[in-house]
């Protein structure tokens, strides 16, 4: 059994079936399950198998043998006298034993915790809109299309030979999340032909298939891309790259990108589809105005995604506490 999110677009809990009809004799009528819904570590509203969890995991497999609260070697003819056969791992795998539970009170306090500061967030988030629209009202907005205020810049460059460490390829970045938070390094990991187009800091990179996905990000530091990650600048004299960051999370941009997409396995948009797209901006007074209530909401956003992590958590670990 593994943790919850470690797919996109999903936050189930999922697990793996591993079947051998080649055991050795004393593994034969047996089954070894593994309570692995913990080994993931949270980064926001991701969730992610580190080498460590891996390791863990696949010993314990290799091992094949009862650890307390993670793993459980149950006969067979135990699994068939549950109703229905159950294969849920929790069944097995107890990861409280009979007079254990402690610390309940320190939880409840501790989820209580989290719930005010979601609470306080939430509030101060929803305080925030009206501000974002006095600020619009009355405020000329100017037409302009895509192409007129947007380029995207294509430098190719041998990242061996200039000296440029780390490369960001589509499954680097995550979905609506500004940042950058894994990369691979020239000369350990594969760098494939595609892998030559410079990105510098503040230049927003733009994941071209799946655009459902919404995969914008904003680089702090100097990398390489393949050709498939858009690297884009704003005209500034016109739409501020802040600005321009939020505008491509929007959802009237992801659908007309969704709109303009080709192929139907692994939809992908080309730059010059987005050309038409039609921006109405008002002036770069207004822009930062703007800008630093969106920041400011998207900082309360990742508190309380933070902070409702936390609480799955505590719950989960309320729940193996009262386990018996």
């Amino acid at each position: 059994g593994l943790g919850e999110k470690l797919f996109y677009n999903s936050t189930m809990e999922s697990c793996l079936l591993v079947c051998n009809m080649n055991k050795q004799n004393e593994r034969k009528g047996k089954v070894l399950f593994i309570d692995a819904k913990k080994e993931i570590r949270f980064e926001l509203s991701n969730a992610y198998l580190d080498p460590k969890h891996i390791d863990k995991i696949a010993h314990t497999f290799k091992e094949y043998k009862n650890i307390i609260g993670f793993s459980k070697i149950v006969e067979i003819d135990e699994i068939l006298s549950n109703s229905l056969s159950d294969l849920s791992v929790q069944l097995y795998v107890r990861t409280q034993q009979k007079g254990e539970a402690k610390g309940i009170n320190k939880i409840v306090k501790e989820i209580t915790k989290n719930e005010e500061i979601i609470a306080l967030n939430t509030k101060e988030f929803l305080r925030k809109i009206p501000d974002f629209q006095i600020i619009l009202s009355g405020r000329k907005l100017t037409t302009y299309r895509w192409k007129d205020c947007v380029s995207k810049l294509t430098r190719k460059i041998d990242p061996v030979k200039i000296g440029v460490e780390r490369i960001v390829a589509g499954g680097n970045l995550d979905s609506e999340d500004f940042k950058i938070r894994s990369w691979g390094t020239v000369g350990i990991d594969f760098l494939g032909p595609a892998f030559h187009i410079l990105f510098e800091p503040g230049d927003i990179l733009y994941g071209s298939r799946r655009t459902y996905l919404k995969k914008v990000a904003v680089a702090d530091f100097k990398g390489v891309c393949a050709n498939t990650t858009f690297v884009i600048r704003a005209n500034e004299d016109i739409l501020l790259q802040d600005y321009l960051k939020h505008i491509m999370l929007s959802e009237r941009f992801t659908n007309y990108s969704i709109s303009k997409s080709k192929g139907s396995t692994n939809p992908y948009i080309n730059w010059k589809d987005l050309d038409e797209f039609i921006l109405e901006l008002p002036d770069i007074e207004t822009q930062v105005q703007l800008v630093k209530i969106l920041d400011y909401n998207l900082e309360l956003v990742e508190q309380i995604k933070s902070h409702s992590s936390s609480l799955c958590q505590l719950r989960f670990k309320m729940v193996d506490q009262n386990v018996k």
